[in-house]
């Protein structure tokens, strides 16, 4: 601790921010008991570590949570993860022995230390303010139950001992307005009740699903609907033209689509397939497999991914195809995604083609 001339006491404190978890989602009963818990965890772990209260510790209640402040320069280096490290353990212990769920509860942990300033709060008790306790927030923001994570400066200070060599994983977070900061994950090995899942806050998020155009829908039912009529044409014929049977499968649908959306007395839609009403699916298949090959090639680069075809843009929905990788795409054979999806989305065309006769 050092005193200034210009009335501000300075003092270098390392932080541990413990919240806990979906408390405002308990009962008034529960919210009481869990706090009181919490307190005496958090004493019980404090006196572990054989810490003064008077002399080493700013205890400040956050009222769903609680920040402990190490003042004292004698305490150890890594004492504040020893801290958390011991209360997670007796959080687990107490969880494990309570059989009422709505008094079990979790904390999730941020770690930070910096040189912030003494201050006598609104109740004439000893606290402390600044940049440090401030980011020891952020930092616990960002983590999930039992989980502890530290800012740079303590994981700058760890990291070279064995102790903790290697027991950290990194990830770039933001706060507010835009603020960027760096957080490191403790993972270290043997300890009751803490959680090494990656955070929530940092696990990459899937794409939203596209939902299936209504054009594209009639291109899913075409191929439910001729699945094995082309799986028994790719038996039998010396060589498949699987592009052949994209574009039969894309006049199909865009013919079954264009007579859905004709009125009671609207005229019959011109058909766009070959053979229309009279040739049989083989025949259908061979004709446009009889087509150049760069013909072929250029109408299925155009179904599956063309820009001015966004109605059957096969591409949107991959996931709805049988298929590895982006490079090897069956966009004539649907998954059982596709099937569900079809099924979900437009259930109108799914009864339409009758599909639980095909599925």
């Amino acid at each position: 601790m050092e005193s200034h001339t210009d009335g501000v006491t300075r003092c270098y404190t390392k932080y541990i921010f413990l919240d806990v978890v979906q408390f405002s989602k308990r009962s008034a009963e529960a919210q009481t008991e869990i706090v009181s818990r919490l307190n005496e965890l958090v004493r019980t772990s404090l006196d572990a570590v054989n810490i003064n209260y008077d002399d080493d510790t700013i205890l400040i209640p956050t009222g769903d949570g609680v920040c402990i402040g190490l003042i004292s320069p004698s305490l150890p280096y890594d004492i504040h993860i020893q801290v958390a490290l011991t209360t997670l353990e007796l959080l687990s212990n107490h969880n494990e022995a309570t059989q009422d769920e709505s008094r079990r509860f979790e904390v999730r942990v941020g770690i930070n230390q910096n040189t912030d300033i003494l201050i006598t709060d609104i109740n004439g008790r000893r606290n402390i303010a600044g940049a440090g306790i401030n980011m020891a927030s952020r930092i616990m923001d960002k983590a999930d139950g039992r989980q502890i994570l530290v800012s740079q400066a303590v994981f700058h200070e760890l990291q070279p001992s064995e102790r903790y060599m290697d027991k950290f994983k990194s990830y770039p977070a933001s706060g507010k307005h835009g603020t960027s900061f760096q957080v490191y994950q403790y993972l270290g090995d043997g300890h009751a009740g803490l959680s090494k899942e990656i955070p929530s806050a940092f696990v990459a998020s899937k794409p939203k699903m596209k939902r299936l155009t209504e054009e594209a829908a009639h291109y899913v039912a075409q191929a439910i609907v001729h699945r094995d009529d082309l799986m028994r044409i790719k038996a039998n014929v010396g060589h498949f033209w699987e592009d052949a049977a994209i574009i039969l499968l894309r006049f199909l649908a865009h013919d079954s689509y264009a007579l859905s959306r004709v009125g009671e007395f609207g005229d019959q839609p011109i058909t766009f397939t070959k053979g229309a009403g009279h040739n049989t699916l083989d025949e259908q298949y061979e004709y446009y497999a009889s087509q150049d090959v760069w013909v072929r090639g250029d109408a299925e680069a155009h179904i599956v991914s063309g820009p001015f075809n966004e109605g059957f843009d096969l591409a949107r929905y991959s996931e709805c195809f049988e298929g590895e990788n982006d490079y090897s795409m069956h966009y004539a054979f649907v998954n059982k995604t596709g099937v569900r999806r079809l099924s979900e989305e437009w259930p109108d065309v799914w009864n339409q083609f009758e599909l639980e006769n095909h599925t």
